[in-house]
């Protein structure tokens, strides 16, 4: 089955939920102010965190092959 359709209807939908929360890395960031909130830019660095372990075990048990990713790259003449 082609990973892209999922891929982009979870996208979707986990895009629309963080719009929805107003999540995002620039409120965060706000939060370092004097006095801030941090809660904020702690709950992005557990999702990078979560997303980071997520990845790597999902490679551990062979449901993707991370090799197989090209990185984008600039078309600088």
């Amino acid at each position: 089955m082609n990973a892209v359709l999922p891929g982009r209807v979870l996208g979707v939908i986990f895009g629309a939920a963080a719009r929805a929360g107003g999540f995002c890395l620039l409120r965060g960031l706000r939060g370092l102010r004097p006095g801030g909130d941090l809660s904020a830019l702690l709950a992005f660095g557990l999702a990078m965190l979560v997303a980071l372990l997520a990845t790597q075990a999902l490679n551990l048990a062979g449901g993707t092959d991370l090799s197989a990713g090209m990185p984008l790259r600039a078309n600088n003449p």
